[in-house]
């Protein structure tokens, strides 16, 4: 079978061995095929997400060209698969023939949408979850560079916060902090103006027995934002400092 990753450094699986998708260039074309998977993407919007204003001469016959090669590759690869993945030539296009399930990041959307059913009780919930966090991997769209590809990963980026906070949120529910804290200090320290992220580190901290560590984050966090945005805390985080530092007083 074949699957698609972009949840990290562009990758096409088959099986169990990694094939190159060929020159920056073609991962970005690639890339953008992917994002769309199964949908007609223009030739004029191919152009523009690859080269932006920088468009070479004749750009259609320089996409046309990179699309060969990467059709080749697919088919290639997709001998085993029944041929089920390739480009098909649409009016004014291209469109990638492709499960999106085969691909990480449509898959980790769909279980980070399913996770958010009401009628979920939390274990189903956290399953859903962890199955969504592992799939991502690293910087998206790793090693694709241009305009496009940089807003698309500050998206992507905002989407993989958000999908951590729930999986922190749920692990949480489920008595797991021990299993969150390590990542989810990683992210809040890398992204330390993210309040989610801070409110589920100081709740990990505290399911773990170590209010104090939880109080002085806090304080961490309220200096950043004192000195970065001149704002002070989230309500929730406020009202979570407060529920702490009484529950030592009373403790004491």
């Amino acid at each position: 079978m074949i699957t698609f990753n972009l949840l990290g450094p562009l990758e096409i699986h088959v099986d169990h061995r990694v094939v190159e998708a060929g020159e920056p260039r073609r991962r970005a074309i690639l890339a953008s095929l992917l994002i769309d998977a199964d949908r007609v993407v223009s030739s004029a919007t191919l152009i523009a997400r690859v080269w932006g204003e920088q468009a070479p001469d004749r750009a259609s016959k320089v996409l046309a060209s990179h699309v060969s090669k990467i059709r080749r590759v697919l088919r290639q690869v997709a001998e085993d698969d029944g041929g089920s993945v390739r480009i098909v030539n649409m009016y004014g296009g291209y469109r990638l023939t492709v499960d999106p399930e085969n691909i990480d990041l449509h898959r980790a959307r769909r279980l980070a949408h399913e996770a958010r059913d009401q009628g979920l009780d939390v274990e189903q919930r956290v399953t859903l979850l962890r199955e969504a966090f592992a799939l991502w991997r690293g910087e998206t769209f790793a090693g694709i560079g241009g305009d496009w590809a940089d807003r698309t990963r500050d998206r992507l980026t905002i989407e993989h916060l958000e999908t951590v906070v729930a999986w922190a949120d749920a692990e949480l529910q489920v008595n797991n902090p021990t299993v969150v804290l390590n990542p989810i200090t990683e992210l809040a320290d890398e992204y330390p103006l993210m309040e989610d992220l801070t409110v589920m580190m100081v709740r990990a901290l505290v399911a773990m027995g170590r209010p104090s560590e939880a109080l002085d984050r806090c304080l961490v966090h309220r200096q950043r934002l004192a000195d970065k945005q001149g704002t002070d805390q989230c309500a929730r985080l406020r009202a979570l400092y407060e529920e702490i530092l009484h529950g030592q007083h009373r403790a004491a």
